[in-house]
């Protein structure tokens, strides 16, 4: 009997370490699959409408993958919209004789896709008529992720310069120190870790280089420092960690 609820236990505590185990990789996972209404404002030209889509993916020791969509109807037609996303503007939507519109973004761009150097996720998103200057669509992207942090763990793997590759995973700081990794915080001007903890893997806070986009797109780091919406960003050229630890977006 002792053996019977001997084994019993183990298989119980087995069990829960394996769905702790689970739930832990799923909230580290880094995955997000998003999507959000926006919303017409007192300005918007009647029935407008617009939806933002956000798809993310890690990929071991290729950092994180995904897109990022901003679709909109009955906007004013053959318009262009400048699109805001916490404060900075990442692009552009162009509307067409109908007044409907596409911006899209990719880890990996190409064609008439722009860079996705950005989160959006808990970020207010607007798009702001760049003729008139009013906010015709707003929305908020929820944050699947509360409390996670930027992680820069080792990969085991020799780099070309002999120093070793690092990868970047959205975990809680006590989950990165535990795994040997450096959690990411926000620099000071003097390059003093602030209070702030770098969010987000996009932009990659861990690695000074990023996938070159068509030779035809200017890449920037645009930063809000006073994070308000009607605030225009200053930007300017640094690596991508040094946007990620800038509190930037790279666009």
């Amino acid at each position: 009997m002792r053996t019977t609820e001997t084994k019993w236990m183990v298989g119980c505590f087995a069990a829960l370490g394996l769905i702790f185990a689970t739930a832990q990789g799923a909230a580290a996972s880094g995955k997000a699959n998003l999507s959000e209404s926006l919303a017409a404002t007192g300005s918007a030209p009647d029935k407008a409408s617009g939806k933002a889509s956000l798809n993310l993916r890690p990929r071991k020791n290729k950092g994180t993958k995904g897109s990022f969509a901003v679709v909109a109807k009955h906007l004013s037609a053959d318009s262009s919209y400048d699109l805001i996303v916490g404060g900075a503007k990442v692009g552009e939507l162009k509307t067409g004789r109908l007044g409907s519109g596409r911006a899209t973004f990719n880890t990996s761009p190409h064609g008439n896709t722009s860079l996705l150097g950005f989160d959006p996720r808990g970020e207010t998103v607007v798009l702001r008529d760049g003729t008139t200057g009013t906010d015709d669509l707003v929305g908020t992207i929820p944050d699947d992720s509360p409390g996670s942090q930027a992680c820069c763990l080792a990969t085991g793997q020799i780099e070309d310069n002999g120093s070793t590759e690092t990868e970047c995973e959205d975990i809680d700081a006590q989950a990165c120190q535990s795994a040997g990794g450096t959690p990411q915080w926000v620099l000071n001007p003097d390059g003093t870790p602030s209070q702030t903890p770098v969010t987000s893997c996009l932009p990659d806070p861990c690695n000074n280089t990023t996938s070159a986009p068509p030779s035809s797109v200017a890449v920037a780091c645009c930063i809000n420092a006073t994070h308000d919406e009607g605030t225009e960003a200053e930007c300017e050229d640094v690596t991508e960690a040094a946007c990620a630890t800038a509190g930037g977006a790279l666009v």
